[in-house]
């Protein structure tokens, strides 16, 4: 398996390699890069296609001493470095748009646009969050029950997504203090509200019309904050809908990125106003 050791975390990675602009995927929470093979297989013949598994997070390995979103975001600039990738698209899912949007703003200079799907720029929202931390600490007590399991997956995916036992079976072999460690990452993590106006690279927000995990009115927030950024809900979607709905994601992606210009150029352009107020 490639994988790379960066700051102390040996990171499992793949790539489709070649010449092409990059196209990098970061994932969700309790999820890991191969939840975007998907859009990895769609995209493959005009980007070159990047995921790999956060720390904590799949096959990756190493100490999991405290860690922030900050450290997540570094990791990837340093992955993209010895990769000998410049500048690139950031594709990044709930947990994954917080690393994403701590990339805009740490490594800027690498960042050709964003993707972002079940976001926010926030906390976590409080009245969740204690029933979320007796979650996970019932699961890390007593392992992950069969109804927690469908509880998870509602809030994650969708509970009646085909490949979700697939997901339900990883989730099991999840340690104690892999979780605690990952969901204090999650929990704690810093608000980013009120530091996004100088994000200048073009957006796209996806949204799932029922997000349990997001509200809309959060994501909408977000949205408003960046100075380019383009909306798009997706009825009848959840929390990930590249995977409950890839053909709507793959669509709006693809109109996205061919409005960066013509993707063998390291130059994009942003959209217009006119796109903006349509999208």
């Amino acid at each position: 398996m490639p994988s790379l050791t960066l700051q102390g975390q040996r990171l499992y990675y793949e790539d489709t390699q070649g010449s092409a602009p990059a196209l990098v995927f970061a994932h969700s929470f309790l999820m890991d890069g191969s939840m975007f093979h998907g859009l990895a297989q769609r995209f493959r013949s005009q980007w070159r296609c990047i995921s790999w598994d956060a720390r904590g997070h799949g096959s990756s390995s190493g100490a999991l001493e405290p860690f922030t979103y900050d450290d997540v975001a570094d990791d990837l600039a340093a992955l993209l470095t010895s990769l000998g990738v410049s500048k690139a698209v950031v594709v990044g899912v709930s947990q994954g748009s917080q690393v994403a949007l701590r990339f805009a703003l740490r490594h800027r200079q690498h960042l050709r646009a964003l993707v972002l799907m079940g976001a926010q720029a926030g906390t976590e929202d409080p009245q969740k969050l204690p029933g979320q931390a007796s979650l996970i600490d019932e699961w890390a007590r007593a392992g992950l029950s069969e109804p927690m399991a469908r509880g998870m997956a509602h809030r994650l995916v969708d509970a009646g997504w085909h490949g979700i036992a697939e997901w339900q079976a990883k989730w099991r072999s999840w340690t104690p203090a892999q979780l605690r460690r990952c969901f204090s990452t999650l929990a704690l993590r810093d608000d980013l509200s009120g530091r996004l106006g100088d994000v200048q690279p073009p957006a796209l927000l996806i949204h799932g019309g029922r997000d349990v995990c997001v509200s809309a009115a959060r994501a909408r927030a977000l949205a408003q904050e960046l100075p380019h950024a383009q909306w798009l809900q997706i009825p009848g979607a959840g929390h990930a809908p590249l995977l409950t709905h890839p053909a709507e994601v793959e669509a709006a992606m693809a109109r996205f990125l061919a409005h960066l210009g013509d993707p063998l150029y390291p130059e994009f352009s942003e959209p217009s106003s006119s796109q903006l107020a349509a999208a």
